[in-house]
């Protein structure tokens, strides 16, 4: 039933069932699927803090792309100052994290050689 909309107009789905089905489609390891779902989210509403943090934990965790993560995670903080104190604070916490891996990827540790 779900898997229907998304070859509906994306005005006439609506966004909580489509972000149910890339959960489900993320569950049952359907990777291509849940990316082009929060893609498509993000594309409508750029300030979809559900699918710019699936996106970012995907190419994080999935892809080891940790510079996309990064800016997903960077746009958020600055195009929504209105977040929540406790979103901000989760979205602060993640941007620190990248932040630190990008900087592991760049400098990285002198290996005691």
């Amino acid at each position: 039933m779900l898997e229907n909309l998304t070859h509906t107009d994306p005005q006439s789905a609506t966004q909580e069932a489509r972000q149910s089905l890339s959960l489900i489609y993320k569950r049952a390891n359907q990777w291509d699927r849940a990316v082009n779902l929060w893609e498509g989210l993000l594309k409508e509403n750029p300030g979809n803090l559900f699918a710019a943090e699936e996106l970012a934990k995907w190419h994080e965790h999935r892809t080891r792309d940790i510079e996309s993560a990064f800016a997903l995670v960077d746009n958020i903080l600055r195009t929504l100052p209105q977040l929540s104190k406790e979103e901000k604070e989760a979205w602060l916490h993640r941007h620190a994290r990248l932040q630190g891996c990008r900087e592991k990827k760049h400098f990285p540790r002198n290996s005691g050689k």
